[in-house]
């Protein structure tokens, strides 16, 4: 059995020991929601009762002045329950009835995964559902360049802000530069957008059954002593290794490390991990020597990954789908207003459980170790930290980014905060929030790390929970118990769908949403290679290589958009085709 090589992964098992020990006898119906299905329904319907008696009873007038509110809160809500409330109920039945082997068996046939041995019973090891559209996109060769191409910026070689009326470029490991006043330059790397992408949609690999074995042993370890506690600590240590082992398989093709450092508030779903350059490969880079590829693999980063929704852990449907906020002002700071009830006890667990697993803590202290170690390996270099993820991990994620932006004394003195690029993310702040977070982002005015949010028209992802209060004329007059008070955080928005040519420009393929920077900042979309060919995303699927494929054939020609569309390979597909200003890369130095 492995024993726990470093201490990160010893934190991880007692993590796993207390969300065990904890969970079942919580008393928050949060909590239990994502544990056993009917506080989840308990949890969603008590929400939206106190929601409608919160109206009654504090705005009896909102009735009258604000039909839309009304509406969501009579019908909507309700709505929203037989819907989420009704896939939960599916998949539970799913799952009784044996469709995990299923659709092990359906993605053993018809999308294998080249990385992987031999499964039990000698049969092949397929993809999970949540890259069933375009499994071959991970172990493709546009995605080896695009990780690549985006080492160069990822290693904090190259800004993604500018001054051009500077003298000089700024220096990237400045965390306190500020520019002189004029205009700036953004930098959107497509190389770094699709790499990222990548790494949110391999997540999704991980062995849930695996880590839920590792919990439970997990459990036992405080009342064992001796050789008994190491031998529970090793067995644990291995099933976490074994859930991990496709995600280690592909990172190591891409040349990068992986780890899973923490599992929230729940097991079994929602999960926070890292890529990292590989210890064994950091070291001192001579002045001058950076462009040398020989040399690209040497320079350290981190990049922090929210993994989103398991579309089997149905119970997270519900606590995740109902429309109640808490109080954000613990964690984000004064006049922070509120958060999405779901999304921000995933991270900042509340102390009303006593001994509760502390997520944002251990995703904290993990990332201090492993920079700390990069940057003794580099010769003391700062190291980057970017963050991503994909549906509810882009949720966590941009929280745990404003996090940081209030709080950079978290990430200790070794990190430097880099951009974070969001995939999808549903809505999870109401308005005071989304005004707090991007305030932050103008405090210098251009500061160097900022917040993208991709998006894709007819996606349901990002239109969850319904919500008015994106736009800043309706924000300022949404009352706070409004259920349509809720907003992205973001600092720009790119929303990726098919243009038209003008001005003798082929099509950007994206429309850019950059109300939160200052007048005079301009973005630019860069990237290693040229744009790809112009395919829909189903397009793309029906023109893979093999013989008839059911599962793609179903996917391409019956799953309806607002599905198709939230499928990370369907996002790849169309990051890949943004119109370019500047050559990426390398040749950005």
């Amino acid at each position: 059995m492995a024993a726990p090589t470093n201490q990160r992964q010893q934190d991880h098992i007692a993590e796993l020991g207390v969300l065990s020990s904890t969970l079942p006898y919580s008393r928050e119906l949060v909590v239990q929601g994502r544990w056993w299905l009917p506080s989840a329904f308990i949890h969603f319907l008590l929400h939206w009762l106190g929601l409608f008696a919160r109206l009654a009873f504090f705005l009896p007038v909102t009735f009258l002045i604000s039909p839309p509110s009304t509406f969501y809160s009579v019908l909507g809500f309700p709505l929203l329950f037989v819907f989420f409330g009704g896939l939960a109920v599916l998949f539970w039945i799913g799952s009784y009835l044996g469709g995990g082997a299923a659709l092990n068996w359906i993605a053993g046939k018809w999308a294998p995964n080249p990385t992987m041995s031999a499964g039990q019973g000698g049969g092949p090891v397929g993809y999970t559902i949540a890259n069933w559209a375009n499994p071959q996109i991970l172990d493709s060769t546009g995605a080896q360049n695009a990780i690549n191409a985006a080492r160069f910026t990822l290693s904090n070689q190259l800004p993604t802000t500018y001054a051009p009326q500077s003298t000089s470029p700024p220096l990237p490991f400045n965390p306190n530069i500020d520019f002189p006043p004029g205009e700036s330059r953004r930098i959107f790397d497509v190389d770094v957008c699709k790499t990222l992408a990548f790494m949110t949609s391999v997540v999704y690999e991980r062995s849930d059954e695996k880590v839920m074995q590792a919990s439970r042993i997990a459990k036992t370890v405080p009342d064992l002593a001796g050789n008994a506690q190491q031998a529970a600590i090793n067995q644990a240590n291995n099933l976490l290794l074994q859930s991990e082992q496709r995600i280690q398989a592909q990172a190591q093709s891409w040349g990068l490390a992986y780890e899973g450092i923490s599992d929230l508030s729940s097991i079994g779903s929602a999960f926070a991990s890292i890529f990292y350059t590989g210890v064994d490969k950091v070291s001192v880079v001579p002045a001058g020597q950076e462009r040398l590829p020989a040399n690209r693999e040497k320079h350290p980063f981190i990049v922090l990954v929210m993994k989103g929704t398991t579309p089997t852990s149905y119970a997270d449907f519900l606590v995740n789908g109902t429309i109640s906020k808490v109080s954000a002002t613990t964690f984000l700071g004064g006049g922070a207003g509120q958060a999405h009830e779901g999304y921000y006890t995933s991270l900042f667990a509340s102390n009303k459980n006593g001994d509760r697993a502390r997520p944002t803590g251990q995703i904290v202290k993990s990332l201090k170790n492993i920079a700390a170690e990069l940057s003794r390996l580099s010769g003391g270099r700062h190291i980057p930290l970017w963050i991503t993820g994909h549906s509810l991990g882009a949720c966590l994620a941009s929280l745990l980014f404003a996090r940081f932006l209030h709080e950079p004394r978290d990430l200790g003195p070794h990190i430097l905060l880099r951009d974070a690029y969001t995939i999808c993310s549903p809505r999870n702040a109401d308005g005071d929030l989304a005004n707090k977070f991007e305030e932050s982002l103008v405090r210098p005015t251009d500061r160097p790390n900022i917040l993208w949010r991709v998006t894709m028209p007819k996606d349901f992802g990002p239109h969850i929970p319904p919500g008015a209060a994106d736009d800043e004329k309706i924000r300022s007059i949404l009352p706070s118990l409004s259920p349509l008070n809720f907003a992205h955080l973001s600092s720009a928005t790119i929303r990726l769908e098919h243009t038209r040519a003008t001005g003798g420009n082929p099509p950007a393929n994206y429309i850019v949403k950059d109300d939160n920077f200052h007048t005079r900042t301009r973005i630019e979309v860069v990237s290693d290679r040229p744009p790809g060919p112009y395919r829909t995303p189903r397009q793309e699927i029906r023109r893979l290589p093999g013989l008839f494929n059911p599962v793609r054939f179903g996917l391409a020609w019956f799953l309806p958009s607002f599905l198709f569309n939230h499928y990370p390979s369907t996002y790849l597909t169309m990051i890949d085709q943004m119109r370019v200003d500047k050559v990426g890369g390398w040749q950005r130095m």
